[in-house]
């Protein structure tokens, strides 16, 4: 957080759009992170402004499916649906390979098990799935076998639900794993 700041002042003193745009990015991603929500909606006008001016228009569609993600997991399912949905048509347009699409595709799919369309939920938690996987990017990846275990069970396909828990379980262990070692090291180098 405090590095995001520092980047925001350096970029505006120098006036500088594409790096004003990638820390304010980073600050309302961190205050996401960090349960600041409020923080982070006030930020989100200033944000779009910032990285519309700037041109870069993969960084403003992830700025949006964080609105979108938030929706959703504030429990505005419908709203968040319409815009994530809308977002995903944007990201496939520009950036098929954006990690922000696949989180926005994962919660997608987490809304619609929520409101019941189990179809839905599983062609946008495989898809999530997928593309976290063939980009080994082990977080998501976490998250997207949490996802779809939790559908495979709505769905009672219990030995499936099993499989991805599993899938889960193992990936949980290697994100806590890989933090321990980040920590150490840190430790080490303090």
């Amino acid at each position: 957080s405090i590095y995001a700041e520092r980047m925001f002042s350096i970029a505006t003193s120098e006036k500088n759009l594409v790096c004003m745009c990638m820390a304010v990015v980073d600050r309302i991603e961190i205050k996401f992170l960090n349960g600041d929500h409020e923080q982070a909606r006030l930020l989100m006008p200033e944000g779009l402004r910032i990285c519309n001016a700037s041109g870069l228009a993969n960084i403003t569609l992830s700025l949006k499916s964080f609105s979108a993600i938030d929706m959703i997991n504030s429990g505005d399912f419908l709203k968040g649906l319409t815009i994530g949905i809308r977002l995903l048509n944007e990201f496939s347009k520009i950036n098929e390979n954006s990690e922000s699409m696949f989180q926005l595709e994962n919660t997608i799919a987490r809304a619609y098990l929520k409101i019941g369309d189990l179809k839905r939920a599983e062609h946008f938690g495989i898809s999530a799935h997928l593309h976290a996987k063939s980009r080994n990017i082990v977080q998501l990846m976490e998250k997207t076998s949490e996802t779809m275990a939790a559908i495979k069970r709505a769905q009672g396909q219990l030995s499936a639900a099993l499989e991805y828990y599993d899938i889960n379980l193992a990936l949980k262990k290697k994100v806590l794993d890989d933090q321990l070692q980040k920590n150490l090291a840190y430790q080490r180098v303090k």
